[in-house]
């Protein structure tokens, strides 16, 4: 015994590997990695949980104006309790459902690309010269920015890189746009794409209009996140970090501090820096206010670089320290919650988890109560008609439809061992289909097949008979297997498919075995007939 468990430890020992490689693929795992079908079939079943969940809703809604009319404290406080968590499900369950719908429409996308590219490959390499021409518009506008001072030359050639490379991705996202199947979806989704490839038009770059490509050479930034999603599609952690990130509570603090940054350095440059200073070099002063802007949103620490003077500049200063104040505690908190998880919410997801146990609880005891006594019925019925039967197949035909008529299987079906084969024939067989085993299994192959190898070379008048089980994935229930035993021989399997709320139920679990060993009795006496 001890040497056997020392060869089992040492065996688990080398499954460290694949158990890490198991939770590694769980963890990358993302909706794009499903196939087209498998996402529809999700969305649909999606669909029909929120639509059970607006009826409950709308129930609720019901009771909570009920209470209120009925002047009821403690139960409109409950009621009100009970909507505040519904609308929560909705709107995570809505979350979800838009995030499959867009991965399908992502999908259908990507498929469709493939088609016009001829293969994977040439859409990677159509990606890769995506990258490289976002790269290359990102290097200069940073050369512009730090170099202000650039040889006309040199700026008449990165205006006219800039402008190819800027139809170039104006195509790009016009030929995913046609392609889309949802083209408001695509517009909403990536509209920032469109933006940020717009190019530096040349009749901006007259007179004062000149000062407007300087702050427009920020928006080629923007396509940073074009660069990241390429990325993304190869690399699941990149996905998981962008994802993080795109959180609604952290979405609109960045945003926010973006809109703020940027809004702050243009007042104070209109109003004070540039005037103050004297500056001519436009893109040196607003280099100057978009630090101060940073500066003073983040930190409140203004005054080293620039105290305003004028009673308007004041108060966008007021403005921006206020507002920084609360937008560096929003991402904080939001960020913090990400990376440590939120305590309150996981008090409230077990305390809602612990209420749901007990509901399933309560649905167990009136299972019990409602329906033990006619299952009873049942099982004492249909052991005494299986004893008096003329025939194998009428004993078949009465075994399942009784799984199917009073013990709600979605599938059942007889299977005869054949000691010589050492493998189960199906002999009948009623319900789903995708469900049902095949017509004939060998021993040790597949669920059925294990089951029988368990029992096998067992000595079962000594052998606690317990029905086997694991899930049933064509359907999502769970597969009972229940062995047919009489005088210590295994003569075949009762097989059946429960729906996988029933399935740990004892009533469902143990009247089948029962049947299963009446039916065996049965089936020895007439074989003993013939």
């Amino acid at each position: 015994m001890l040497m056997r468990d020392h060869q089992l430890a040492r065996e688990f020992a080398k499954h460290a590997q694949k158990v890490r490689n198991i939770r590694r693929r769980a963890q990358n795992w993302r909706l794009l990695d499903c196939d087209e079908p498998t996402l529809v079939e999700m969305r649909h079943s999606l669909i029909e949980q929120m639509v059970a969940l607006e009826g409950t809703l709308n129930a609720a809604d019901s009771y909570f104006l009920h209470c209120i009319e009925n002047s009821d404290p403690v139960a409109t406080e409950d009621a009100l309790q009970q909507l505040n968590r519904l609308t929560a499900a909705w709107q995570a369950q809505n979350a979800h459902l838009q995030e499959i719908d867009g991965a399908i429409l992502e999908r259908h996308l990507w498929t469709r690309l493939i088609t016009l590219f001829r293969g994977r490959a040439g859409l990677y390499l159509f990606e890769a010269i995506i990258l490289i021409a976002i790269v290359v518009v990102i290097t200069i506008t940073l050369i512009e920015l730090l170099v202000p001072t650039l040889p006309p030359a040199v700026s008449s050639v990165f205006l006219q890189i800039d402008l190819g490379i800027s139809l170039f991705l104006m195509f790009d996202f016009g030929l995913r746009w046609w392609l889309s199947e949802d083209r408001r979806w695509y517009w909403r989704r990536y509209w920032v794409d469109f933006v940020a490839s717009l190019p530096l038009v040349s009749i901006l770059r007259f007179g004062r209009l000149a000062r407007l490509t300087r702050f427009a050479r920020l928006l080629r930034l923007l396509r940073l996140g074009r660069a990241v999603r390429l990325f993304t599609y190869q690399f699941h952690w990149l996905d998981k970090l962008v994802r993080t990130f795109e959180l609604k509570l952290l979405k609109r603090a960045l945003i926010v501090a973006v809109v703020l940054l940027f809004a702050g350095a243009w007042a104070i440059n209109m109003i004070e820096i540039n005037t103050a200073a004297g500056m001519v070099d436009d893109t040196a002063a607003f280099s100057e206010s978009l630090w101060w802007s940073f500066t003073t949103l983040l930190t409140g620490g203004f005054a080293d670089l620039h105290n305003p003077e004028t009673s308007f500049g004041r108060f966008i200063t007021m403005l921006l320290v206020l507002l920084g104040f609360a937008i560096t505690s929003i991402f904080t908190a939001a960020l913090t919650s990400v990376l440590v998880g939120d305590g309150s919410s996981k008090l409230e997801q077990t305390q809602h988890q612990l209420e749901r146990d007990m509901r399933t609880i309560q649905s167990q005891l009136d299972l019990m109560s409602k329906e033990t006594n006619n299952g009873l019925l049942v099982l004492e019925t249909v052991s005494q008609t299986l004893s008096n039967l003329p025939d194998t197949e009428t004993l078949y035909t009465t075994l399942i439809a009784t799984m199917l008529d009073h013990f709600e299987a979605l599938q059942a079906s007889v299977h005869l061992l054949n000691p010589n084969e050492r493998a189960l024939h199906l002999v009948a067989s009623q319900g789903v289909a995708r469900a049902t085993p095949p017509h004939i299994v060998a021993m040790g192959n597949s669920f059925l097949g294990e089951s029988a190898a368990i029992l096998i070379d067992q000595n079962l008048r000594e052998f606690d008979l317990e029905p086997f089980d694991a899930p049933c994935l064509p359907v999502r229930g769970v597969a009972l297997a229940c062995p047919l035993v009489a005088d210590g021989k295994l003569l075949g399997f009762l097989h059946l498919v429960l729906p996988k709320h029933l399935g740990r139920y004892y009533l469902y679990n143990r009247a089948p075995m029962i049947l299963a060993h009446h039916a065996a009795l049965a089936l020895t006496h007439l074989n003993e007939l013939k």
